[in-house]
């Protein structure tokens, strides 16, 4: 299932304008289906927290 940054961002308590931020310098990859609509696969969003943890 893919989220909408929105989405993203609720899960991760952060703004969508951060979700979007991270996407951008490649750190959360993205699905762009149009200029205006990218979503994250939910698979991708889990191996980023996984990440953040190992570091943390």
């Amino acid at each position: 299932m893919s989220l909408t940054y929105k989405q993203a961002g609720e899960l991760m308590n952060i703004s969508h304008t951060k979700v979007s931020e991270l996407c951008r310098r490649g750190e959360i990859p993205r699905i762009v289906h149009s200029p205006k609509c990218h979503r994250i696969d939910e698979a991708d969003l889990a191996a980023y927290l996984a990440r953040k943890r190992r570091v943390a």
